[in-house]
């Protein structure tokens, strides 16, 4: 299947980072990046000017012949599968009266048109939060009808990824805000559909307010897996295998016979979006997520967990846990016997009729090995040395035996 772009020769009038945004989208739909647009750039077939773009960046393109077309032409070929019409995004310039033109133009685009001449867009706003806005999504919605706008106050949709390691709870306080916020992934599939979709239509079509737990799942994607899939997809952490091949955790339906045989014998779990659907559910409404979807299907597939493995890596940080968690319990041990003995210490120097060194008249009483000792534990507390009895000297060693330190 032939892409939209084939070999056609685009160049992109606008900043560097346009420049390199528009060329990833180019060379996705099968086309050749010419680079700048520049007179000196020879066999430019087509000029894509930028969102924002300026008179500037087309001073050394004055004499080029080919169309000038806007960026959202390039969204329109993403939609259509196929090469839009030049003549919906089409910027007039001839030769010398180019800047002067440029002054003049608008970037909004004309609405692109269904079959029956509607447009499902037109007459709502759009604002994109952060990184929503570095992509095609503006040209998009601007394609189909849509007006973007940069006040979030104003717009009748906040659109947002679905799920952001970033702190955007301020958006989830107000409920008149909350209700406005849609996704990327709804913008997508309203646009591939022609559909202005609700929002609990499905849960990616819904933002989250903080990041779901990663599963660090493997799982397989067919060919044809619409964008909710994808989409949740990476909102639970999920790594996406290009390659059906044993290992994987996960295969997407619908598979052929050899598929599902081979899921069969490999222990592979089947799943699809119903099953995505709900996951994300349980997991939004346990966070207490005031956009809980009402639309969402239930399904009859358990959650699975991840199957226990037995590699070697996991079986070395299996015993560091164990090591660290003795460690830790023999220290805690050590700690409360030495606690205990100087309890026991402080409690027999402060019974009545017992000084600190024992008089010889209680030699005949105490014992010679008991009266050396107290002489001893006196002298070597007065040099700063602390005494250490057998107990604590024996609690000590083990300790350091189970840190390593022989």
């Amino acid at each position: 299947m032939s892409q939209p772009l084939e070999n056609l020769r685009i160049a992109v009038a606008g900043s560097d980072e346009a420049r390199r945004r528009l060329g990833q989208v180019i060379y996705q739909l099968g086309g050749l990046w010419a680079g700048p647009a520049d007179d000196k750039n020879p066999g430019i077939d087509l000029v894509v000017c930028a969102e924002g773009f300026r008179s500037g960046h087309l001073k050394r393109a004055q004499h080029l012949s080919c169309p000038f077309v806007r960026d959202a032409w390039l969204s329109a070929c993403t939609i259509e599968h196929g090469r839009a019409p030049l003549e919906t995004f089409a910027i007039a310039i001839h030769g010398a009266a180019a800047q002067a033109r440029l002054e003049q133009e608008s970037t909004v685009p004309k609405p692109m048109e269904q079959a029956d001449g509607s447009r499902f867009l037109a007459g709502y706003r759009f604002s994109f939060v952060r990184k929503a806005a570095e992509g095609t999504l503006p040209g998009l919605v601007t394609a189909a009808g849509g007006e973007w706008v940069r006040d979030e106050h104003t717009a009748d949709f906040i659109i947002m990824s679905l799920a952001s390691a970033s702190d955007r709870s301020q958006y989830f306080k107000v409920p008149e805000t909350a209700a406005r916020l849609r996704t990327t992934i709804w913008v997508e599939s309203c646009c591939e559909s022609r559909l202005l979709f609700q929002a609990g239509d499905s849960e990616a079509y819904q933002p989250l307010p903080e990041p779901l737990p990663a599963y660090n799942l493997i799982v397989y994607l067919p060919p044809a897996t619409s964008l909710e899939v994808l989409g949740l997809l990476h909102a639970l952490g999920m790594k996406i295998s290009k390659a059906w091949q044993q290992g994987v955790d996960w295969v997407v339906a619908p598979l052929t016979d050899a598929q599902a045989e081979e899921a069969t014998r490999w222990d592979v779990q089947v799943i699809d979006q119903a099953h995505l659907e709900k996951l994300v559910g349980d997991l939004r409404a346990r966070a207490h997520t005031p956009l809980r979807a009402v639309g969402s299907v239930a399904s009859a597939y358990t959650i699975p967990q991840r199957r226990p493995s037995n590699t070697a890596a996991q079986v070395h940080d299996d015993e560091q846990q164990l090591g660290a968690a003795r460690s830790s319990n023999a220290l805690q041990d050590t700690t409360r016997r030495r606690r205990e003995m100087r309890r026991q210490r402080t409690a027999r120097h402060s019974r009545p009729g017992l000084t600190a060194r024992p008089q010889p008249r209680d030699y005949e009483e105490m014992g010679n090995d008991t009266y050396m000792s107290a002489i001893v534990s006196e002298s070597m507390s007065q040099r700063g040395v602390v005494y250490v009895d057998e107990d604590s000297l024996a609690a000590r060693l083990e300790l350091e035996k189970l840190c390593g330190y022989e």
